[in-house]
């Protein structure tokens, strides 16, 4: 029995030797993955250590946070989340992205046109939006009034950083070229001597076109020999191509009567640094269009005025100014016309630099390391796309989402911005044609009064309307289907109708004064329209 008892021990312990242990190098792998998911956990990981935790399929994903009572997003919040991805922002408050390293890359879609209204009351007509988003959240736009440039602007221009003022401050030292643009310009009389060496003056020119706009007169302010002065010592008349040139101490005196026969007190004055011309011939006027204010300096922004031959090559493709005999007034003229009605058609923030205390949201993720791409109109282009920036010229929506769908699949750019706006030319385009107001605010006024279910039709849309939103519907599915795995997509309406508040907020200030009178129901049917457009919609998910 003993030795039975021996040989079953041996026998035992024989076996116990066989069972293979557990390598070391297997302990270790064990720690590290632990360590790893200690680093997810605080948010810490880097996008390998997601692979190695999670596998090859891990996803990011994106959160929303409960919206508060009457909490709507702002333009801020989307840079915000921005960002927090690409950048070193803070954590949005409004959203939260597991798995956040990820993400490959940031797409910012603008469809402006589309109001929450809109979306709501017509839920069939954006079928693409709403299977790939799920419940968008509201959002409000810049004002009621607001045109696409100036919602672009808020999109891409985002706050500076605040930097702690020191107590003792350093007080810079006062360049040159900031002197001289501190000192006031000064009108001064020179001697009849230095007149009649003079050999330039003042050229005036009158075109007589029978066109559209009607006629042209250009001045162009020279100064005589010394150039420090600033006294109009001749004037040159064009007229039928003939000109007339009258020189002498006199002239100014002249030249004022010859100006204030056309120019009565509600005619408006378009011109460039006009104030140096007005202050030679010493005349005041309240209403003048000025292109060197109306534009920012391409670089130095609003700080310094940009030269009108920069701003005519710049926005309007032409040369002017290139003739060694000097500057053509009537050209120069044209040019300040052009860019003026250029002005008027783009909104107020077209050809602007930044605000003072903002920067461009481009520059802020190229200082990072992010490599951005622009897909939009020339006019945005030119004003957004900065440093490395890859600016793609779209003309058209269907152009957008043609050259869109080929950038989202590059790994190498990290940000994508693209617009339709077909919706909202739409919009300009029927506010325009629109004579009779009454239909439109009757409608509006019905849809007040009467209490409706949810997601039945607010109003009947027109056939032309529902076919730009099924347009719109069909391209953003298309541009969807091209995003690459574990890209955040962010949606932005912007704004909605605000070309019909325009309309209207004009055709209340005609009616004041006249026979009829705006009335209180006039006006809530305003403030509804206003409401509509100002309430936008903020669509984001991974793909």
């Amino acid at each position: 029995m003993v030795e039975e008892a021996t040989m079953a021990v041996l026998e035992e312990k024989k076996v116990q030797r066989d069972v293979p242990t557990e390598q070391p190098s297997v302990k270790l792998n064990r720690r590290m993955l632990k360590k790893k998911k200690q680093l997810l956990a605080q948010g810490k990981g880097t996008k390998s250590e997601y692979f190695d935790v999670y596998g090859a399929d891990a996803k990011a994903e994106v959160v929303l946070q409960p919206p508060g009572p009457n909490l709507r997003l702002t333009f801020q919040d989307l840079q915000g989340l921005v960002l927090w991805v690409l950048a070193d922002g803070e954590s949005p408050k409004w959203v939260s992205v597991k798995n956040k390293p990820l993400v490959t890359k940031v797409v910012m879609l603008l469809m402006p046109g589309l109001d929450a209204a809109l979306y709501m009351e017509h839920p069939a007509l954006f079928k693409s939006l709403s299977q790939c988003f799920g419940v968008p959240r509201a959002a409000v736009g810049v004002s009621p009034v607001a045109t696409s440039a100036q919602t672009v602007e808020a999109l891409l221009s985002c706050p500076k950083p605040r930097v702690k003022k020191n107590l003792k401050r350093a007080h810079p030292e006062s360049s040159s070229s900031d002197s001289e643009e501190e000192k006031p310009v000064q009108s001064v009389i020179p001697p009849v001597e230095d007149v009649r060496r003079g050999e330039d003056g003042l050229m005036r020119r009158l075109e007589n076109e029978n066109s559209k706009e009607g006629h042209s007169v250009s001045v162009n302010g020279q100064p005589p020999f010394p150039a420090s002065y600033y006294t109009l010592t001749a004037r040159q008349i064009h007229e039928n191509g003939y000109p007339k040139v009258v020189e002498g101490e006199d002239v100014q005196p002249d030249v004022q009567e010859e100006i204030l026969k056309l120019v009565h007190a509600e005619t408006i004055l378009i011109g460039h640094s006009v104030e140096n011309d007005l202050a030679a011939l010493k005349i005041l006027h309240p209403l003048v269009i000025d292109t060197a204010l109306l534009y920012h300096h391409p670089s130095r922004g609003p700080t310094r005025k940009p030269a009108l031959r920069m701003l005519t090559g710049r926005y309007l493709k032409r040369r002017i100014q290139s003739d060694k005999g000097g500057h053509d007034s009537v050209e120069d003229a044209r040019a300040a016309m052009d860019l003026t009605l250029l002005k008027i058609s783009k909104g107020p923030g077209f050809g602007k630099r930044l605000k003072p205390n903002f920067e461009s949201l481009i520059e802020v993720l190229g200082r990072h390391g992010c490599r951005t791409s622009l897909i939009d109109r020339r006019p945005i282009l030119h004003q957004y796309a900065v440093g490395s920036c890859n600016a793609i010229i779209a003309n058209s929506d269907e152009e957008v989402c043609f050259k869109a769908v080929k950038e989202v699949k590059k790994t190498a750019v990290d940000f994508v911005w693209a617009q339709f706006t077909d919706l909202n030319a739409y919009y300009e385009d029927q506010a325009r044609a629109t004579e009779d107001w009454s239909i439109r605010m009757a409608e509006m006024a019905a849809i007040m009064t009467c209490k409706q279910e949810p997601g039945s039709a607010g109003i009947s849309l027109p056939e032309g309307l529902r076919t730009v939103l099924a347009r719109l519907d069909d391209r953003f599915n298309k541009f969807y289907d091209a995003l690459e795995p574990n890209t955040l997509l962010i949606v932005a309406t912007g704004h909605g109708d605000t070309s019909s508040v325009r309309r209207l907020q004009e055709l209340k200030w005609k009616r004041q004064g006249s026979s009829q009178k705006w009335s209180r129901c006039d006006e809530d049917v305003l403030e509804e329209f206003a409401a509509r457009a100002e309430t936008t919609l903020v669509f984001t998910c991974i793909k």
